[in-house]
């Protein structure tokens, strides 16, 4: 039996739009998202596949927290199982990585993985203050990188190992670290200037991995900076008059009222769930009521925005790329389902859509920018 269905993204509502005016002879590397502005069409989308991971007793998804898509393998982090599953890229499950325990190798609380440049599978243990590194993703060969520090999400480089939120004394005193794992050093990046914003309701990432491109999003904060040596890479920034000032910020935190709190909250733009990028288009997801949605053509910098999500997929959340294609996924309801097959034209992909029922694993969908 599913341990968790999986709520996929619910769009409804009007367009918005937003326009940078192009550079002459180069494309962009940094722009400005305005989020309310409005415009009357949102690029459609081309689905090139639909990926159903495999259902079986040892690949179940009870919670798909975090996708990666790396060389021909693609990573499943499920938080509540405290696992990591492989499928190839038709979806067949190959292994998995799920070592509870305080034995060699094993973990106690998993807050979150990721994978390096060689294929090698991290996983952070906020039990231990530790970071398991199981070699070409092998659960039975590992290395521990102690790093003392209690965080929430990581991003690893060749190098380095990006560490999101840490907390000292129960406090979220560091916005950002780097961990050098040549010379075990720890680096404080950015201090938290908003502790009281880790009392609401906290989004999945601080991190979005594009194969080796890598976003750092800092919640309340408008905008969002490629990690490259640090913070001294690229950055999206956008502004609306529904992003909180640090004075709404700490006012919502310390409300006692946890149904106020929540429905002030509704009110704002609370994070980002999204930032992926292709060679040639970036996708943003921004937490709101409704959730509003962001594509850059990198060519030009062009911007559109829309919270009616993009036309030609079904319902689902963008989480991570494959190559030059993003990765959306959705639970396969019958609804879903329904939806899904009306968005290709491709027999072969409706036949493998309508094979699956309610307790099938979660589904891929691969796709670009028409």
């Amino acid at each position: 039996m599913r341990l968790l269905k999986i709520t996929p993204f619910l769009f409804a509502g009007l367009l918005f739009s937003c326009t940078r005016p192009p550079q002459k002879n180069t494309a962009p590397t940094s722009y400005e998202i305005n989020l309310d502005s409005t415009y009357a069409a949102f690029p459609e989308a081309n689905v090139v596949d639909y990926i159903a991971l495999e259902t079986s007793e040892s690949s179940l998804i009870a919670s798909l927290t975090k996708v990666i898509a790396h060389d021909d393998l693609i990573y499943i982090w499920d938080r509540i199982q405290k696992k990591v599953l492989m499928f190839d890229t038709k979806g067949c499950f190959v292994k998995s990585i799920h070592k509870i325990g305080q034995g060699p190798g094993e973990y106690t609380e998993p807050f979150d993985m990721d994978v390096d440049p060689q294929g090698n599978v991290y996983v952070y243990d906020w039990g231990t203050q530790s970071i398991i590194k199981y070699i070409d993703g092998d659960a039975s060969q590992h290395e521990v990188l102690k790093i003392g520090e209690y965080c929430y999400d990581i991003a690893v480089t060749n190098r380095h190992i990006y560490l999101g939120n840490i907390f000292r004394e129960g406090i979220p005193a560091i916005s950002l670290a780097s961990f050098d794992m040549q010379t075990q050093e720890l680096k404080a990046l950015k201090e938290n200037t908003l502790p009281e914003a880790q009392s609401l309701p906290y989004g999945k990432h601080h991190f979005f991995r594009s194969d080796s491109l890598i976003y750092f999003y800092e919640r309340f904060r408008p905008e969002i900076r490629k990690i490259s040596n640090g913070l001294d890479g690229d950055f999206i920034s956008f502004r609306s008059q529904k992003i909180p000032t640090d004075e709404e910020v700490k006012a919502l935190g310390t409300e006692d009222d946890p149904m106020v709190k929540f429905q002030k909250l509704m009110q704002y733009i609370s994070s980002v769930s999204a930032c992926y990028e292709t060679p040639e288009y970036i996708c943003l997801t921004f937490n709101s009521v409704p959730e509003i949605h962001s594509l850059i053509r990198k060519t030009d910098g062009s911007i559109t925005c829309s919270d009616k999500g993009i036309k030609g997929i079904p319902p689902a959340t963008v989480c991570a790329v494959q190559g030059s294609h993003f990765l959306a996924n959705f639970t396969p309801s019958e609804k879903n389902i329904e939806k899904a097959v009306g968005c290709t034209t491709d027999p072969s992909l409706q036949d493998k859509l309508k094979e699956l029922t309610e307790e099938s694993n979660p589904v891929l969908v691969v796709f670009d920018i028409k």
